[in-house]
C-alpha cells in the first residue's frame, strides 16, 4: 500500500467514525424522578441529560411541550429557548390538574444546529394536602 492509498484508507476510517457518531436525550425527568405516578406540583421541574459520542458536542438550546394525555391538548410549550441548561427547568404554564396523565415532548438542539427529540409522561396525584383527601 502506498502512501496516497494509505491516507485514503485513514480518511474513510475517520468519516466512517463520525458517521456513526451520535447523540441521544436520555434521564427524562420530572420533579428527579423518571415517569413520576403522583406529581404533587403544579408547576414541577424537568431535567434530562444529552449524550455524545462527539467530542465538544453540547446542548444549545431546548424546547418543552407538555399534553394532557386524555385529549392531547397542549398545557404548555416553552417555545426554543436557547440555553444549555437542563436541569430543573420549571414548568410555566396553567396550573396541572389532579389525578392526570401528561406527556411532555422535549425537543434540544446542539452546537451544530442538529435537533434531537425525546418524550415521556407524568401523572399527578390528588394534590390536596388534607388527610380527608387520603378518604
Amino acid at each position: 500500500m502506498n502512501f496516497a492509498q494509505g491516507l485514503l484508507l485513514a480518511g474513510m476510517l475517520v468519516c466512517s467514525i463520525y458517521a456513526h457518531a451520535s447523540s441521544t436525550i436520555v434521564n427524562l425527568k420530572v420533579q428527579d424522578v423518571v415517569e413520576p405516578l403522583m406529581i404533587e406540583d403544579t408547576h414541577p421541574m424537568f431535567s434530562w441529560q444529552m449524550q455524545s459520542d462527539e467530542r465538544g458536542v453540547k446542548q444549545q438550546a431546548y424546547q418543552i411541550v407538555v399534553k394532557r394525555a386524555s385529549d392531547n391538548k397542549i398545557v404548555w410549550n416553552s417555545g426554543k429557548v436557547n440555553s444549555g441548561y437542563s436541569d430543573n427547568v420549571k414548568y410555566l404554564g396553567v396550573a396541572l390538574q389532579a389525578e392526570k396523565e401528561y406527556i411532555w415532548d422535549l425537543t434540544v438542539w446542539d452546537s451544530k444546529g442538529r435537533e434531537f427529540k425525546s418524550s415521556s409522561k407524568f401523572e399527578t396525584g390528588l394534590m390536596d394536602p388534607s388527610i380527608r383527601a387520603w378518604n
